[in-house]
């Protein structure tokens, strides 16, 4: 790769650690180039992949670790303790925007989940017939719902915190975090920041938007999905899914029969009914782990000062 006339050497860089307050671009830059024996200058353009903030040791000090993909002039005389130094992966490669035998197709999408929006949106983008079906209200409306219950104890059946528009996690503090280490996860994230979060979370090692912000984000991925032509119908609650000799699926959706060539189930752990009725069909299932877990608040600068210890309150510092 060629970039201002140099023959660029490119690898990643795993472990590099900079103290708090001292860890902007040309921090990194004298960095690299004390570890790797090179000049600043020969030192090209450098891409933050994860960066994480290390707490472990208050009294000694909070660091900033960092991998980073970079591009040297040269290949490197030596590598520092504590670093791993290694090729740069190849790019994901995402499935196909378009693909020839989905277009035309008719497709039903049941759920409007994380898995249900995602899939909406690739179907629709490689050229299908896509109408979403949403047992639960609207966003806005289950925001109202929600804080109706919260504050006066009226439970909605149709609008709540298990489903709607967005899913169980539009109510989760907008977190993204995976255990997976698949490198299609960063393809996920892209799609959130041109839903309007911000760029990052691309890098951080617990990226996080806040409540508004994943809010925000399932408006804009729905205003996409309405302009590639996505049929977005909400309480509409499935409540069969039969074969259908000539069109292939038959959603029974009320008193409606909706036929389509192919049908995606992004329904969560919320649609027993449908589960049972599927399940008495001969579709097989394998039963799922799952967690429970309790939402205990406390005040932000107590837990800054426990996570933090003296620095808490650095200008440098997120909300631990």
């Amino acid at each position: 790769m060629n970039v201002d006339g140099w023959r660029m050497n490119q690898f990643r860089v795993w472990g590099l650690r900079l103290p708090l307050g001292n860890s902007g671009e040309d921090e990194i830059r004298r960095a690299l180039a004390r570890g790797l024996s090179a000049r600043i200058e020969a030192i090209g353009p450098i891409t933050i992949i994860r960066r994480s903030l290390d707490a472990r040791d208050k009294e000694r000090g909070l660091f900033w670790v960092f991998t980073l993909d970079v591009s040297l002039g040269s290949r490197p005389s030596r590598f520092p303790k504590g670093w791993r130094v290694g090729p740069v992966p190849p790019a994901p490669i995402a499935s196909p925007r378009t693909d020839s035998r989905l277009r035309g197709k008719k497709v039903a999408v049941v759920g409007s989940g994380p898995a249900g929006l995602f899939s909406a949106l690739r179907l629709a983008s490689s050229g299908a017939k896509v109408v979403l079906l949403e047992q639960g209200a609207p966003l806005k409306e289950r925001v109202l719902a929600v804080s109706a219950l919260w504050r006066e104890g009226t439970f909605c059946e149709e609008a709540n915190v298990q489903f709607g528009e967005g899913g169980a996690g539009t109510f989760s503090d907008g977190k993204l975090i995976t255990r997976l280490k698949d490198p299609r996860v960063r393809l996920v994230l892209e799609e959130f920041v041109r839903a309007g979060a911000p760029a990052r979370i691309l890098e951080e090692a617990h990226p996080h938007v806040g409540t508004d912000g994943i809010r925000a984000c399932v408006g804009a991925i729905r205003e996409r999905l309405l302009a590639l032509g996505v049929q977005f119908r909400c309480q509409a609650m499935v409540e069969e899914v039969l074969p259908d000799a000539r069109a292939g699926w038959c959603l029974l959706v009320g008193n409606e029969r909706l036929c389509c060539d192919a049908a995606f189930l992004a329904v969560g752990h919320s649609s027993r009914a449908l589960f049972k009725k599927l399940l008495a069909r001969g579709v097989p299932f394998d039963p799922k782990g799952f967690a429970v877990g309790g939402r205990v608040e406390h005040p932000q600068a107590w837990v800054d000062r426990n996570q933090y210890g003296r620095f808490a309150g650095h200008p440098g510092l997120p909300a631990a």
